[in-house]
């Protein structure tokens, strides 16, 4: 018979499992990985492992099922460490609909089962570094009128995160 976790027990492993991650923190190497435990056309399920143990698991309303092609129109999963996020970050660019692309922002030290941002572009999503902050690029729908507006009916729009 199973008896059920006690809260001293409940309690233990959540502190085991926060210092496996605080590890990173100290500025250890990152020794995480990801891996996609699953994907299908709208949602896909991402999840952070060290060694053999989960640290964090996230589904995406997103098809992560493509990110081994080398094709422009591809998902991508990529580790981001930087001395603004020395314990890493997962950034995900993946497939919404026919068009739209989904770029989400994963730190497994501020949550363990949600985007920390996300934002869905009409037809582009991307990121860059620059001096150690994410510029993030997505386009819109705009009316014509909207002098940024770049004729096409789209325009782009450009932010840091995090915020300043």
């Amino acid at each position: 018979m199973n008896k059920p976790v006690s809260p001293t027990t409940a309690g233990l492993i959540f502190f085991l499992a926060s210092l496996i991650l605080s590890s990173a923190q100290a500025g250890e190497d990152v020794d995480w990985e990801w891996i996609i435990d699953s994907s299908q056309f709208q949602q896909s399920k991402l999840t952070l492992v060290k060694g053999n143990i989960e640290i964090a698991s996230y589904y995406l309303e997103c098809d992560l099922s493509r990110t081994d092609l080398d094709e422009e129109d591809v998902a991508r999963v990529n580790k981001v460490i930087t001395s603004n996020w020395p314990q890493g970050i997962v950034i995900a660019i993946c497939n919404v609909g026919a068009h739209s692309k989904l770029l989400a922002i994963l730190d497994p030290i501020v949550n363990r089962e949600e985007e920390v941002f996300s934002v869905v572009g009409a037809y582009t999503a991307d990121w860059s570094l620059d001096a150690d902050k994410l510029v993030i690029e997505y386009d819109r729908r705009c009316d014509e009128s909207d002098p940024h507006c770049d004729g096409s009916g789209f325009k782009t729009i450009t932010r840091t995160w995090p915020p300043l």
